[in-house]
């Protein structure tokens, strides 16, 4: 009986059950509002996926963590209404609406608040009122869909980074009513082509088409008085100065140019190749920075300085050429100009900043006239395949960081007029303080006395695998051989307890190679190779050797036989110095 009742109330569950899901259902749009100003309200419609901004007067402005309530409850926002009456729209309002395609702002807006926009990545459609007189920092960039925006005759200020990163925008018109045009503002839009501005314009940063490598064509309203266009140039017509150039850019030859402007062309990596004219005196910071595309220069004869990071980046230049006329290199000017592979300095350049040719890892050469008085941090760092340098005759600051890291070092001279530096088995060398400030991999260390410090980072990242240190030194600076990874043997002219006073200071937690090197101790000074004792190794050497493993009575001497440095003396040394003596890559010890 009890299971009866029990079959037949199952029955009637999958019966209703059945009734229930037999029922269609209906999903009824809705509608979210709240306020988002003083009088100012928004609604959401779900359905529609329109967000509807309404009232009057000004949105309010959210940052940080105080986003509006859209961003957080409803992303999939598609389109959105201002309407009329509503007079600002707040910083960071819509910022990140990844799904919004289309806005209207009416002609109340004034102004478009800093990063209102920012982030809407399929943004393709902008409707922008006929009152708004400011476009916010960053109020569309990184809207990578948008292909117009179409600025009215209201517009008087476009902030920094306004459009910047704007990948499909083709055309850009600055209209009459623009007074100022950020830095950046037009930045990475990498579909810009044509670039038209009006003739209000009276501020425009230099780097306001930064990265955008695609304008062909450029032109400023004849009206404007303080900018004109020629050779798709814009130029600041007062002061002769080329403000932005691109890669289809003539520079003028008329006198109209007398200086190429802070960041004229800077990352412009479409441009190839450009005439500078003999009217230009000075070439300004980040000129021609990052212009990978660049492969050769010639500075004209008119032009005295070179400003900061002027070439930086220039990775395909491998020609240029400076004129006597200049006397002054910026800070970084080539560094990074990966495929330069010799400079001539004249002697007309008096002064050579920080990191001019740091990481230029194709020069091979350099030659520095006699009016250079410093080389500062970084000047040749990281030169790796840069072989030899002379010192001119009034250098008198050397600093330890300029030729750190050239590996591939093997002749350092020093003029002999000059009165703080001398050099010496390859070797500089300050005279008052007895410090070798820099070596090579082909250094001989004085062991004269003449040296009694080795300072900061002077053999840093050398490759050798040996070297010869005179007991006359007493300290060895910090990094002097930090990176020399190959050395396995030191030659201590000096005894063991001589070496326990040696100062050797920290490396600061880098693996100190001289200290986990081989000493030998109470070493007595040779030349490798130098079997007849005559201080040359030449072809007579290979002779005296051979006729020494013959087992001739002939005079040699015995620290310069073990050739490749293995402590044993046999063929394999004379075949050791025959490859050296025939130029193979190969080292004697």
């Amino acid at each position: 009986m009890r299971l009866k009742n029990f079959l037949i109330i199952i029955l009637s569950l999958i019966i209703v059950l059945s009734a229930i899901c037999a029922i269609p259902f209906t999903v009824f749009a809705a509608t979210y509002s709240g306020n988002c100003g003083e009088n100012v309200i928004w609604s959401f419609n779900t359905s529609s996926r329109i967000l509807t901004i309404s009232g009057s007067g000004e949105m309010c402005d959210y940052y940080g963590t105080d986003h509006a309530p859209w961003l957080r409850m409803y992303p999939e926002v598609e389109s959105i209404i201002i309407e009329d009456g509503v007079t600002s729209i707040g910083n960071y309002a819509f910022y990140d609406l990844y799904m919004l395609k289309s806005v209207i702002i009416p002609d109340s807006v004034t102004c478009i608040g800093d990063w209102a926009f920012e982030s809407c990545d399929r943004l393709n459609s902008v409707t922008i009122g006929n009152s708004v007189t400011r476009i916010g920092v960053k109020a569309f960039a990184n809207c990578r869909c948008l292909s117009s925006a179409a600025i009215t005759d209201s517009v008087t200020e476009i902030c920094k980074y306004a459009f910047d990163n704007c990948d499909s925008i083709t055309t850009v018109t600055i209209p009459d009513s623009v007074v100022s045009i950020g830095e950046w503002a037009f930045g990475g839009c990498n579909s810009l082509v044509d670039v038209s501005i009006g003739n209000s314009l009276a501020d425009i940063s230099p780097d306001a088409f930064c990265r955008s490598t695609a304008i062909e064509n450029i032109s400023v309203d004849k009206g404007n008085t303080v900018y004109h266009s020629d050779g798709n140039c814009i130029i600041e017509t007062a002061s002769k100065t080329l403000v932005t150039g691109c890669k289809n850019s003539t520079i003028p030859t008329d006198g109209s140019v007398i200086s190429i402007g802070e960041k004229a062309f800077y990352q412009c990596t479409s441009l190839e190749s450009i005439t500078i004219p003999d009217s230009v005196t000075s070439i300004a910071d980040r000129a021609f920075g990052q212009c990978s595309a660049l492969s050769s220069i010639i500075i004209p004869n008119s032009v005295t300085s070179i400003g900061n990071w002027s070439f930086s980046g220039c990775s395909c230049l491998t020609n240029i050429t400076i004129p006597d006329s200049l006397t002054y290199i910026g800070e970084g000017s080539f560094s990074g100009c990966s495929e330069l592979k010799s400079l001539f300095i004249p002697d007309s350049v008096t002064y050579i900043g920080k990191s001019v040719f740091q990481d230029c890892t194709s020069l091979t050469s350099v030659v520095i006239g006699n009016s250079v008085t410093s080389f500062l941090d970084y000047t040749f760092y990281g030169c790796e395949e840069l072989k030899s340098i002379v010192i001119g005759s009034k250098v008198e600051f050397i600093s330890e960081s300029a030729f750190a890291a050239c590996r591939g070092l093997e002749s350092i001279t020093v003029e002999k007029e000059n009165t703080v530096y001398y050099s010496l088995g390859n070797c500089i060398i300050e005279k008052l303080s007895k410090t070798l400030v820099l070596g090579c991999k082909n250094s001989l260390i004085p062991t004269d006395g003449s040296v009694t410090s080795i300072g900061k980072s002077a053999f840093l990242f050398c490759k050798f695998k040996s070297i010869i240190l005179p007991n006359s030194i007493a300290k060895i600076d910090s990094f002097a051989f930090s990176g020399c990874n190959e050395l396995a043997d030191v030659y201590y002219t000096g005894t063991e307890q001589q070496k326990a006073q040696l100062v050797i200071e920290n490396d600061q937690g880098l693996y100190n190679y001289l200290l986990n090197a081989k000493w030998h101790y109470n070493y007595i000074p040779h030349t490798f190779g130098d079997i007849n004792g005559d201080e040359e190794v030449d072809n007579k050497d290979l002779t005296r050797l051979f006729q020494y493993l013959s087992n001739w009575d002939v005079e040699i001497s015995d620290g310069a036989l073990d050739v490749n440095g293995d402590e044993s003396v046999d063929n394999k040394d004379l075949t050791r110095l025959f490859q050296y003596l025939s130029n193979w890559d190969v080292e004697i010890f």
